[in-house]
């Protein structure tokens, strides 16, 4: 195909919002929200197309600030060249899908500006992507106003495209952008397995660019752990989040699912082709489950430290309220200088599962012989009753929290830790502030996580007892 030569004019009659999939797209309410409708005023001449599955409630909602006249329902594209041809811009503000970036490179190729989101452009470098990245109305209204300042921007942009991508080819050495299957990974459990499981996906996400998504709908099912929700401490990743996907019953509940389970855990099967991944044991090696990345459904608890280690740093980044409830009571200082102490009970009491050890008394005196003398400790516990009953000792206090959440912002502010073996207390130490120089004492455990591989990644001071 010949390559058109780049025609660049601030006319702009037809603006085309361009595979607005349900789930896989930003919420319309918010990419208009605060929208100045001045704007428009300014740009009433402008033609507005909606493509996609989702196109719709995106009509529904630019109609609130949009003359009617001025948008248009585009059901399906049959000759994207062709339809192409007749737009003057491309918006994109989506946050997953292979289709997206098929869309994205061949509208730079056949000489379109395009706007979108950051998961749009990932794959370009940052330089060449920036100035076209958007996250609301307002700012593509800005961009639109004043579309002559970047297009210098626009002809790097459009040449790197061109040296790496070839339309008639439909293909492109820009690896990045050729991902075939979005996988989904199911969420599940108590906080700490949810980390792990997050921090998993958005591993997937980061260094291989998958197109990743939570399923909410199995944990929304099975109402654990007092529906204990990651996004209430984590700002939520650029990921798009289910919670009803109609093949999971099928898999995972009821008698089928149950079926299904045993017969994968009696002959110790792992996955099945590019379908599944089933990490059911929590002992998978971290290198085979990368190299089952792909599969399609990935439910597993997934603790690797190697995932938690690559997006650490995004995590205290996005750390809601962190320490906002504890100040508010006065209670920030009570931490600070004293050993957390975790102590799970729950779940683990009725579990048949080895890896859920319930820490007793003896041990925990044990391990507070390994600090000294005049240290105060502090317990956390799922429990706090009994732990006030059956833990005692003058230098032994108890958390002041109400909520799982703010025991875990507050567990994370301890100087440093004794831990069991939940993934909890786990998270709250490696997410404590300058956690290499804390101490953590555990027991002799089998979980990978706690494992003394583990340890030495992390790279705290650690002690077995």
């Amino acid at each position: 195909m010949k390559v058109e030569p780049c025609i660049f004019s601030h006319v702009i009659k037809k603006v085309a919002f361009l595979n607005l999939q349900e789930h896989y797209c930003y919420d319309p309410k918010h990419f208009f929200k605060d929208f100045n409708v001045i704007l428009t005023k300014e740009l009433n001449d402008i033609q507005f197309y909606f493509h996609g599955s989702g196109r719709m409630h995106w009509i529904n909602t630019a109609l609130n600030f949009l003359n009617s006249s001025n948008c248009f329902n585009v059901d399906y594209i049959e000759d994207f060249i062709t339809f192409n041809k007749n737009i003057d811009i491309v918006v994109m503000p989506l946050s997953a899908g292979a289709g997206v970036k098929n869309i994205l490179l061949n509208s730079i190729y056949l000489n379109k500006i395009v706007f979108g989101s950051e998961e749009a452009f990932s794959g370009i470098p940052s330089k060449l992507a920036d100035n076209f990245i958007i996250s609301s109305a307002n700012e593509l209204m800005n961009k639109l106003q004043y579309l002559n300042d970047i297009k210098k921007n626009y002809l790097e942009l459009r040449n790197y495209v061109l040296e790496h991508h070839d339309i008639s080819m439909f293909k492109s050495d820009l690896k990045r952008f050729w991902v075939s299957v979005m996988s989904k990974i199911i969420i599940d459990g108590g906080l700490g397995n949810q980390l792990f499981q997050l921090a998993w996906a958005i591993y997937l996400k980061r260094k291989y660019n998958i197109d990743t998504k939570i399923e909410l709908s199995f944990l929304k099912k099975k109402k654990q752990h007092n529906y204990v929700d990651y996004r209430k401490i984590i700002r939520e990743e650029n990921l798009p989040i289910s919670e009803y996907e109609k093949n999971l019953p099928l898999l995972f509940d009821g008698y089928q699912g149950k079926v299904f389970r045993t017969f994968m855990r009696s002959f110790n099967i792992t996955s099945f082709r590019d379908y599944l991944l089933y990490d059911y044991n929590a002992d998978m090696n971290f290198s085979i489950a990368e190299s089952l990345k792909k599969c399609e459904y990935q439910i597993g608890y997934f603790q690797f430290v190697d995932s938690a280690l690559f997006i650490r740093n995004y995590l205290l980044e996005n750390i809601l309220n962190r320490n906002e409830v504890l100040h508010k009571r006065n209670n920030f200082d009570f931490y600070l200088k004293k050993i957390g102490i975790h102590v799970r009970r729950g779940d683990f009491l009725k579990s048949s599962n080895k890896k859920h050890t319930i820490i007793d008394f003896q041990f925990i005196k044990k391990a507070m012989c390994e600090y000294p003398t005049d240290a105060h400790f502090v317990i956390f516990s799922d429990d706090i009753e009994w732990a006030k009953e059956n833990i005692k000792d003058n230098n032994i206090h108890y958390s002041l929290e109400k909520t799982v959440y703010d025991d875990f912002y507050a567990l994370s502010n301890c100087s440093s830790y004794i831990l069991s073996g939940s993934t909890f207390g786990w998270w709250a130490a490696f997410l404590s502030d300058n956690f290499c120089n804390k101490k953590v004492v555990l027991p002799e455990h089998n979980a990978q996580f706690m494992s003394k591989e583990s340890n030495e990644k992390i790279g705290w001071f650690y002690q077995y007892v």
